[in-house]
Formats: structure tokens, sequence, C-alpha cells
């Protein structure tokens, strides 16, 4: 059985493959205070249990400090390039001797008050649950 704490290591090491972001947070575990260097926060959603797969969504917030008043406008490309292009695969995978996969949804990139802006990408993260 896949749960959500499951899931937040899936997508850190799925993701520490991916990109040289050496911070990556989840929901209870995010630094207070202005965002000073790149970095990733994660927040799964509520999971709905269906017929054949349990599904949630997953948001990759990918932040990239702001340059001065101006936002960082190279730095989010490539962020948004990354993460499109990995996420917008379908991951499959196993754990725990159950089957899971993930992709990603949607993406854009929004401004936050921490002094920086950053990539949010949606990802569905579907766990199998028949056996």
């Amino acid at each position: 059985m896949i749960v959500t704490k499951d899931i937040e290591q899936i997508m850190i090491d799925a993701l520490t493959q991916l990109m040289d972001v050496r911070s990556i947070f989840v929901t209870d575990d995010v630094p207070d205070g202005y965002v000073e260097s790149e970095r990733i926060v994660l927040h799964v959603k509520q999971s709905s249990v269906e017929t054949y797969f349990d599904r949630c969504f997953v948001e990759v917030n990918y932040a990239v400090p702001d340059i001065g008043d101006a936002p960082d406008a190279a730095g989010l490309r490539d962020a948004e390039r990354a993460l499109a292009g990995f996420l917008g695969e379908t991951h499959v995978g196993k754990s725990d001797g159950t089957w899971y996969r993930f992709s990603l949804m949607s993406h854009q990139v929004l401004k936050s008050e921490l002094h920086c802006h950053y990539v949010n990408a949606r990802v569905l993260f579907e766990i199998l649950n028949v056996i």
C-alpha cells in the first residue's frame, strides 16, 4: 500500500535524479522567509479511491529567486522546460509491492510574495489498487 508519505519520497527520488537542486521540501517542512536559492516544494493533495486506481494530485513548485525586483526569466524558462520535459513523460514504478504511475497534467509560472517566481507543475499520481 502506498500512502502520501510514500508519494512524497517517490517524487523526491525522481526529481533528485532530474534536477541539480539540492533543496526539496514537503508541505510541512518549508523554511520560513524569502527564497534565496532555487528550491522545490511538494504538496501532495487529497486522494480519491476508485475501482482500479487511487488518484491524487501532487503540486511540484520550483521556486527561482527574483533578481532585484524582476523575475529571473532565464532561470524560470530553464526550470519550466526541465519540469515539463521530465514530468511530461508517464513514469511507472513499483513501491512496497504496489504499482504506480505519474505524469504531468499542467504547468505555469506564478509569482510569490517571497521575492521569487515559481513554476507550478500539477502531477497526477495514480496507484493501482488491484491485487
